[in-house]
């Protein structure tokens, strides 16, 4: 699998402000599409910004249209690596460890 390219601090910082905005709409009734102004409006950024920010993840709407809710959740995860497993190992925990 090939490198993610890095993506700059305030990207990610928006970017999770999208996934939150975004995890909010997954269990209401208007789950189809969001749109970069919507987005932008409910996160103080500019649309175009928004719409800058998802491209770098290479999310594209559609225009007159918009962002699928459910693909960009995906995409956002993905690209935020909240989609991976991760197995680990707690050593020398002590009492810690054990509440775990």
């Amino acid at each position: 699998m090939p490198a993610s390219p890095r993506i700059p601090k305030p990207t990610a910082r928006r970017l999770s402000l999208y996934l939150r905005l975004l995890q909010g709409r997954l269990g209401g009734e208007d789950t189809t599409g969001i749109s970069s102004r919507e987005l932008g409006e409910a996160s103080g950024v500019a649309d175009a910004q928004v719409r800058k920010d998802l491209g770098s993840i290479g999310a594209g709407g559609q225009p007159g249209v918009g962002y699928r809710v459910r693909d960009l959740h995906a995409r956002l995860r993905t690209a935020m690596g909240l989609d991976i497993q991760w197995k680990v190992v707690l050593v020398g925990a002590g009492n810690i460890g054990r509440a775990l």
